[in-house]
């Protein structure tokens, strides 16, 4: 399966880094996507289920998400989705992967500045191996000859989340801000959550 897709979430894990045989940047993180909708009988926002994605990107899209992204920013990203299974250790299951086009900061829930890279900083990366690429060629694996996502690549349930007004919250089990103040973490789908008017804030990123 191979479709293009654009998903809204957090970074719910470490971005990490690696290079293939012939030198190529690869950068990769785990992104959590709620489903957020407001109950019109109870006026409150519901949490539904929180979808996991692996993000992998390549090359100067690589160098640069390594240089602009941290674990628990709000970002939107576009690009193709792969759907494959695994088997390991007599253990199965699916992994569901997204090979990055585009990716950037969810500028409805605070701001950042933008740089052409030069001069750009570059800062080191956790390193360890990618799921699901062959880091020898830098290609996707094809269906059948994935692995299973490690401990760190699953992600906690609840991670630190950037700071927002001075307020550091989390993001617990239902993928929403531990506080109830109607901000929740990005959504796959945000259609019905277009009618709210945000609140003004700022993320520094």
């Amino acid at each position: 399966m191979s479709e293009m897709i654009t998903v809204v979430g957090n970074i719910g894990s470490d971005v990490t880094g690696n290079t293939t045989a012939r030198g190529e940047a690869i950068t990769s993180f785990r992104l959590a996507s709620t489903e957020r909708w407001l109950d019109r009988q109870t006026g409150t926002w519901v949490d539904g289920a929180t979808n996991w994605f692996s993000v992998v990107c390549f090359r100067h899209l690589a160098r640069n998400a390594g240089c602009s992204l941290s674990k628990g920013q709000p970002v939107i990203v576009t690009g193709r989705l792969k759907v494959r299974p695994w088997e390991r250790d007599g253990k199965s299951g699916i992994n569901v992967q997204i090979e990055a086009d585009s990716i950037g900061h969810n500028l409805r829930l605070g701001t950042t500045r933008f740089s052409n890279g030069a001069g750009a900083t570059e800062r080191p990366l956790t390193e360890r191996p990618l799921t699901g690429v062959d880091t020898a060629t830098g290609e996707l694996l094809e269906d059948g000859h994935g692995t299973e996502p490690d401990e760190d690549d699953r992600a906690a349930d609840t991670f630190r989340m950037a700071s927002f007004g001075g307020e550091v919250r989390e993001l617990g089990p239902s993928g929403s801000f531990s506080t109830d103040t109607g901000t929740g973490a990005g959504t796959g789908t945000e259609g019905r959550d277009h009618d709210r008017e945000p609140e003004e804030q700022s993320v520094p990123f």
